[in-house]
């Protein structure tokens, strides 16, 4: 094999290697997030509120802030912990040069979910309750 396909095949490793690690930092805090709001909401939702305009999944004109405040929070932080050939985050250094990026983002997400939408989840139950679900 030739010197510039060699190149080229390292090259494109290390550029897939960085991809899925930035896959990976992005999709790790949403599955926690999931997670958490299940175990927020007990397991139990209403399928008919999921559709409906203005229903108890509705949150603020239909999109969750909380889930999405604490989503795009754990991929900086996770990004901060990141260590690929083309890309380091300036937290490595403290952790030995280790990439924690996934663990980082995944329980980011998951604390800060917790967090801010701990309330909502309890205000939700209770009209779950109140409406017979």
């Amino acid at each position: 094999m030739h010197w510039v396909e060699r190149k080229f095949v390292y090259d494109i490793l290390l550029f897939i290697d960085a991809f899925v690690t930035a896959i990976i930092v992005a999709i790790s805090p949403w599955l926690t997030i999931n997670l958490v709001g299940y175990y927020l909401f007990k397991g139990k939702y209403t399928s008919s509120e999921l559709q409906k305009v203005g229903g108890l999944y509705w949150y603020g004109n239909g999109l969750n802030y909380a889930a999405v405040l604490s989503w795009i929070a754990a991929v900086v932080i996770g990004s901060l912990f990141s260590y690929t050939a083309l890309f380091q985050g300036p937290f490595v250094n403290y952790v030995g040069g280790m990439d924690i990026s996934f663990l980082s983002s995944a329980i980011a997400g998951a604390v800060l979910y917790y967090i801010f939408a701990r309330k909502d989840s309890a205000v939700i139950r209770i009209e779950m309750t109140k409406a017979g679900f």
